[in-house]
């Protein structure tokens, strides 16, 4: 099977009971580092991310179908810029908070608070900027938080530790939906400490409670309360190796969790802590908790039950050796007993964290973060994006892990939709996942009566009977010589497939989802667009040689051997033309080494075969095993749009393109030809020599913008030709970027740059 050098190889989900307890229905990424994610109330999603110094926001509605994306520079073009959450207001305007940053070799050392507002259609409304300093001991793992909370009226309340005009401690800011800054203040605690750290700010009703420490070298657990209207209310220092979480009650009583030291016994070292102080904040009580080991706990959540449920991270300590650390959950009620608690150990040889939770309407409580066991099963040291959830008495109801390729990728962040389903986002590359919470029993049968109807070269529409009780569909195809699926959610009866191949086999497949679960697919539907499909070349064997690795301008690929065929003609890679590419193969061998005839195709014109002039782009003979590049000159005459490129490895010799031969291995993979970058458009303003490149034209997977000579920031906008606004950003004025377009739909689109005078210049392109 072919494992790919990119994010997801195979999507591989496990579940630690029945498989309809949750369901995948639909898995999307982008390019930033996930940081956060919310919806609306239709359930839009909005994935957020961070880059390079850039804050990325995604909008999927709830079928995962892209709407918009931006990517926006910090207002100050010497910083760099970081998100931290993404809440949408009560208009469904999302709203961004995160920081402006200086570059230091130590890392982001924080300058000013950002609150960064949309409308739904992506066009930008405003940024308000906090100056001040927000990053204290540049070595200190805590050297910088910024947290954030919004109200009912879309208020937005952010808690850092800083310095605002010269003074320094516990920062809390409102900032209105309008975007004004209604009050800012800080808290010193009345200590002499250069040291301020808020790990989190809570709100409830008019409380808002900040928790963190003020200690650098012996943290403590800080707490500050005050009121949205800025009035302090109460402070409290108490002892904890930082405090980590607060949460309020009804009444308003607080619940702060912190670990403390020792706090159980002489040997217990560090064990879950929670003060619970009144609302003027007189201390009720302190309560230790032992689990067997070392314990940190990370965040509380004060239930619709009137519990509190805490989650951490602990390792296990039996006989005097330290085990490896695992997830922790404890349900507590509001007297601080323990109800109980549960251990997320899977994995033998790595540490595990959860990294967030959250508790639905009817107390089920749900966790994503980092754990094992890897989904193959084969390694049980290796860790993944693992989402969990508990019902109300602990039970362990479902486990859903994401394989992928990065060991590591972990959930960040989570929100429950508004019908019974659960958006969670991952560390690598803004990996989105929305599950079907499969909590009902109603009858679902499997889709019947699918056709295929409209079949052209390059598409075809699927149709089926409704199913009773069916939720949403989800359709899946793909071509018949290769195993990767292409999947799609939907709510309508009939689905219309854009981007196949002429004279091609394809095989679709739909099942129903219901609130009891997918019913599992339908049996094989198989169509052929129209057109010439491109003949059949293989080897017999390739148990002694095969093909290990291709890599091409997007297609990065590593293979183990595939029988002497493989089809990846899912994998694309853009090709300019004019432009020269380096195509790097590598040959996987076993019982020696042999000598083998590599050949290279690119059907150039697009008449389905390999025949004509200039189309075999590389060949040679070799008996290396390691990496061995080559350069491709795509010329001038090809002919735009996606197309096919066969690299063959035959043993001793040379294949043709239509050759089945006894020894070796033949793999399929996609080209797209695209335009060479665009003239380069002047604007005319007070210098003359403004500059913007777009390129390729027409693209597939991805665009570049040059900018030149431009001053400040400038605004670009990209809209399809009906004028709804696909993608907008505010970026310096001197610099490339690029934009993945592989999930916008094709068309033409207008990119408008728009620079500090106010002139706009217009630039059509065109999505393959």
């Amino acid at each position: 099977m072919k494992n790919l050098i990119t994010l997801i190889s195979i999507l591989v989900f496990t579940f630690s009971n029945s498989m309809a307890g949750v369901s995948i229905d639909w898995l999307r990424t982008s390019t930033a580092s996930g940081i956060w994610i919310d919806r609306d109330t239709s359930n839009n999603s909005y994935a957020l991310g961070s880059g390079d110094g850039l804050i990325h926001m995604t909008k999927r509605d709830r079928f995962g179908n892209f709407q918009w994306e931006i990517t926006r520079a910090s207002s100050n073009l010497s910083n760099g810029q970081n998100a931290v959450r993404v809440f949408v207001d009560p208009q469904g305007n999302p709203v961004i908070v995160g920081y402006q940053y200086s570059s230091l070799e130590e890392g982001p050392f924080a300058v000013a608070l950002v609150v960064i507002k949309y409308d739904p259609s992506g066009n930008f409304l405003y940024e308000t900027d906090v100056n001040g300093t927000f990053t204290f001991f540049n070595n200190s793992a805590n050297r910088t938080k910024v947290t954030a909370q919004m109200d009912g009226s879309g208020n937005v309340y952010i808690g850092s530790g800083g310095n605002i005009n010269g003074t320094s401690g516990f920062v809390a800011v409102k900032v209105s939906s309008a975007g004004i800054v209604l009050w800012t203040k800080v808290q010193s605690f009345n200590n002499n400490s250069s040291f301020f750290y808020v790990s989190n700010i809570r709100l409830k009703d008019k409380f808002l409670g900040l928790e963190g420490h003020t200690l650098y070298a012996n943290a403590n657990a800080s707490t500050w309360v005050l009121d949205t209207d800025g009035n302090s209310k109460w402070i409290a220092v108490a002892a904890g190796d930082g405090g980590q979480d607060i949460a309020f009650d009804n009444t308003h009583k607080a619940y702060v969790i912190t670990d403390i030291y020792n706090a159980v016994g002489p040997n217990t070292t560090n064990d879950f802590g929670i003060y619970k102080y009144d609302k003027n904040g007189v201390l009720i009580f302190v309560k230790a908790y032992d689990f067997q080991g070392g314990e940190i706990p990370t965040q509380i959540e004060f239930t619709p039950d009137q519990n509190l449920i805490v989650i951490g991270d602990g390792n296990q300590s039996v006989g005097g050796i330290s085990f490896y650390v695992d997830w922790i959950t404890a349900k507590f009620n509001l007297k601080g007993t323990l109800k109980w608690m549960k251990r997320y150990d899977k994995t033998s040889n790595n540490d595990e964290f959860p990294s967030r939770m959250v508790v639905d309407s009817s107390n089920n409580i749900f966790i994503t973060g980092l754990g094992g066991p890897f989904p193959g099963g084969s390694n049980l040291g290796a860790e993944q994006m693992v989402t969990v959830k508990y019902k109300p008495n602990g039970t362990l109801e479902w486990t859903a892990l994401i394989d992928t390729i990065s060991d590591g990728n972990k959930g960040v962040s989570l929100v429950t939709g508004t019908d019974h389903s659960l958006f969670v986002i991952g560390s690598v590359s803004s990996i989105t996942v929305h599950y079907l919470d499969n909590t009902g029993n109603a009858s679902c049968s499997v889709p019947v009566n699918i056709a295929v109807t409209n079949i052209t070269q390059d598409g075809s529409t699927i149709t089926w009977d409704t199913v009773d009780n069916a939720i949403v569909y989800h359709v899946r195809y793909k071509t018949s010589t290769t195993s990767q699926w292409t999947q799609i959610s939907t709510d309508q009866t009939q689905y219309t497939i854009t981007g196949l191949f002429p004279g091609t086999n394809y095989d679709v497949q739909v099942e129903a989802v219901c609130n009891s679960g997918p019913t599992g697919f339908s049996a094989n539907q198989q169509f052929v667009t129209l057109g010439t499909g491109y003949c059949a070349s293989k080897g017999q064997s390739a148990t002694k040689e095969w093909i290990d690795i291709v890599l091409l301008n997007g297609i990065s690929s590593q293979s183990e051997s595939d029988n002497g065929y493989a089809d990846y003609t899912y994998l694309s890679a853009d090709l300019a033309l004019g432009s020269s590419n380096d195509i790097t193969l590598s040959a996987g061998m076993a019982g020696g080494t042999f000598t083998e005839g590599w050949d290279v195709w690119i059907d150039y014109n697009h008449d389905g075969d390999f025949d004509d002039a200039g189309e075999k782009v590389v060949s040679y003979k070799s008996s290396q095993i390691g990496w061995e590049t080559h350069n491709i000159g795509i010329p001038v005459t090809a002919t735009l749009g996606p197309t096919r490129m066969r690299v063959s490895m035959k043993y001793q010799t040379f294949a043709t393109p239509c050759e089945i031969f006894s020894r070796g291995e033949v793999e399929d993979y996609t080209v797209n030809i695209v335009g060479r970058k665009n003239a380069e458009s002047t604007i005319g303003n007070s210098t003359g020599n403004h500059k913007l490149f777009v390129y390729p034209n027409p693209a597939t997977s991805s665009i570049t913008a040059n900018l030149i000579d431009y001053k400040g920031t400038v605004n670009i906008n990209i809209s399809d030709m009906v004028g709804h606004i696909v993608h907008s950003a505010v970026v310096p004025g001197s610099k490339a970027f690029t934009l993945e377009v592989q999930q916008w739909n094709k068309g033409m689109y207008i990119f408008s740059i728009t620079d500090e005078t106010g002139t706009t210049r217009n630039v059509k392109w065109m999505k393959n």
